[in-house]
């Protein structure tokens, strides 16, 4: 058992104090982290699943996608040979035409086409004032095409989906999208607006509408992608799921209850209460976006999009579309769009648990617990590299969790309370270990030496302070004729004299190991082997007993002491089994023994009167010292003993 773990043997408050100031800490901080206002808190925790869902993507490898996806850029390059944008919706039309030539599997606009051609000719000449039938008006109406006209009648050629913005203030919908429902769905904080702006001159009829907004949260990263929203009472689909539904030809969506999930054709998404797919980073195999530019397809470079899912949009600042990503980098809203496409197709869709909060706190306050024990059972080292350990095996046990099943755990509120937890009860079990062993140091220093104070100080649990059973050798001295001196001498005289004495004697039992257990008028109670274990306890206390004679003889013939008549020392020996440990009351505690060989030593020391010896040895310590340095002195009647027992004394040198 390690030094920390004996601890636990000790005084429950040495377990209970730092727990409790440990378990507390963790409670609060798991409250100030509910508690916390919200911005803060969904920042930190939108850090966090990023964490997970990067060390989640190493470790999973997801099925290919449905369908290829592929992005058509209009990048800068395409811009310096085209034009500026916004592009002319002719020109537009023409790219759409050459993607349709390419038989793509669906095509999706990333772009907002809402109102007609603002940069037609003819358009611009209306705004100015010109009526319709103005001869001007009508020989350019007939040379220049009709840009949203062209553009409608590309789109038809192939499944095709158009954006559509929500407009906060506006109240129309652009719904064309069915929503069927086998069961109540709860969607408690869908994003909602008033209504929405959407394409009308160049979308045909056929074509699908698709939200192409990108929602941030409050540290103006995008995270999510919508999968369905509401404007003006309806669900509007995302562009990407709207995507889907054209390439499979479903004929509408179904909502799904228990768990809440949306049927789109032959796919199966996962549907979060707010109704936004979470994007993930990219997982192993899944294949690297298909970029073109459209410069290549508009000056009829070889693409294969045959049966790829595509989207087109604007990838350069002056459209609008660059969006802050988990990644730390400015990102083009088509890209994101992509990303959703591609883990809608993979069947990707992370989600947090249901009851999140209440999940993620049960979790935080059971390792938590645990972090908190684990200074009270293991020493500092290992408590710390304990505690370590098993955040990093909550940490990994998130990912695999994310990685495996595709719902987020969040290990933030353990990652920052369990920590607090821990300090604050390494840090009062500290102080609580300091303490007791400040009182025990107090309590011993009348009774030990120095030294062994300090072991017992570091040794809490190694002294069983409440009592316990154990072999001791007890010693007791008295002075002879101390009543007599009483009234030769003074008061000052005699208590300098005793003062003298014990500052002699007391010294030299705790310089062999011995304890004090008290003084009492002349007398000198001590005892061996307790607190702590003595080697050869009852040699040590004859040692001890042979230097008192022989300082208390040197003592005598001091001219005070000699002038005062003070007596010799008289001294008591015996070993048995003893009951030590506190006895009193509050702060009036003493450390004392009890039992046989307590009784026995005192009642020896008298009989070196009867005896005329210095040193009076009961048969018990005699039987751990040996006959070889001992000779019998009489028989003497001990209590504990049937008859009478044998009492001995040290033998004397040879001559």
């Amino acid at each position: 058992m390690t030094r920390a773990a004996e601890r636990l043997q000790g005084p429950a408050s040495l377990r209970r104090v730092p727990f409790l100031a440990g378990l507390t800490a963790l409670v609060v901080t798991l409250a100030l982290i509910t508690l916390a206002p919200a911005g803060w808190r969904d920042a930190l925790k939108a850090a966090a699943e990023d964490r997970v869902l990067q060390l989640a993507a190493i470790i999973q490898t997801p099925p290919p996608p449905l369908f290829p996806v592929s992005v058509v850029e209009i990048d800068a390059a395409t811009l310096a040979a085209i034009g500026p944008w916004p592009w002319p919706r002719h020109q537009l039309a023409a790219l759409v035409e050459a993607i349709a030539a390419r038989n793509p599997a669906a095509l999706g606009l990333d772009l907002l086409l809402a109102g007609p051609d603002a940069r037609s000719p003819v358009r611009e000449l209306e705004s100015r004032g010109f009526a319709p039938e103005d001869p001007l008006l009508q020989a350019l109406k007939a040379r220049v095409p009709d840009g949203d006209a062209a553009l409608r009648a590309a789109l038809a050629r192939i499944p095709s989906v158009a954006g559509i913005a929500l407009d906060p203030n506006g109240s129309i919908a652009s719904a064309r999208a069915l929503f069927l429902a086998s069961g109540p769905v709860d969607l408690p904080s869908i994003w909602r607006a008033g209504g929405t702006l959407a394409p009308r001159e160049a979308v045909p009829d056929s074509a699908g509408l698709g939200v192409i907004a990108l929602p941030a949260d409050g540290d103006g990263v995008v995270r999510r992608v919508p999968l369905v929203t509401e404007a003006a009472g309806k669900l509007h689909p995302g562009l990407a799921l709207e995507m889907v539904r054209q390439a499979g030809q479903a004929s509408a969506f179904v909502l799904a209850p228990g768990p809440d999930r949306i049927l789109a054709g032959d796919l199966e998404i996962p549907l979060p209460p707010d109704g936004l797919l979470r994007l993930a980073p990219a997982r192993a195999g899944t294949p690297a976006l298909n970029r073109i530019p459209a410069r290549s397809l508009l000056e009829g470079q070889p693409v294969d999009l045959a049966g790829h899912l595509v989207l087109l949009g604007a990838v350069v600042p002056e459209a609008g579309g660059l969006r802050l990503t988990a990644e730390d980098v400015l990102t083009p809203g088509l890209w994101l769009q992509a990303r959703a496409l591609q883990q809608i197709l993979q069947g990707i869709s992370p989600v947090t648990p249901a009851r999140e909060a209440a999940v993620l706190l049960a979790l935080a306050m059971a390792a938590g617990s645990l972090l908190v024990i684990l200074p009270l059972v293991l020493g500092p080292v290992a408590a710390t590299l304990m505690a370590m350990a098993i955040l990093a095996a909550a940490t990994l046990a998130s990912v695999l969790v994310t990685a495996g099943t595709g719902m987020i755990i969040n290990p933030l509120p353990l990652l920052i309370a369990g920590p607090i937890g821990f300090v604050t009860s390494a840090l009062a079990a500290f102080a609580m270990v300091r303490r007791q062993a400040a009182r025990i140091r107090q309590r011993f220093e009348q009774h030990l030496s120095p030294d062994v104070v300090a072991l017992v100080a570091a040794n809490l649990a190694s002294p069983k302070l409440a009592g316990e059973r154990r072999m001791i050798t007890a010693l007791f001295t008295d002075i002879e004729g101390f009543t007599a001196l009483t009234e030769r001498v003074g008061p000052e005289m005699l208590v300098s004299l005793l003062d003298r004495y014990f500052g002699g004697v007391v010294p030299i039992i705790l310089r062999h190991g011995g304890t004090v257990d008290k003084i009492v008028g002349d007398a000198v109670h001590a005892f061996f082997n307790a607190p702590l274990d003595v080697a050869d306890h009852a040699a040590m206390a004859l040692a001890c007993a042979e230097e008192i004679l022989a300082w208390s003889e040197a003592f005598r013939q001091e001219s005070e002491a000699a002038g005062a008549g003070f007596g010799r020392t008289r001294i008591g020996i015996e070993s048995g089994e003893a009951i030590v440990g506190d006895v009193g009351f509050g702060a009036k505690l003493d450390y004392t023994a009890h039992g046989y060989a307590v009784n026995a030593a005192a009642r020896l020391e008298a009989a070196n009167k009867h005896f005329g010896s210095s040193i009076c040895i009961g048969p018990g310590a005699a039987a751990l010292l040996g006959p070889a340095s001992l000779h019998p002195l009489g028989a003497i009647r001990l209590r504990g003993i049937e008859g009478d027992a044998l009492a001995y004394s040290v033998r004397p040198p040879r001559p």
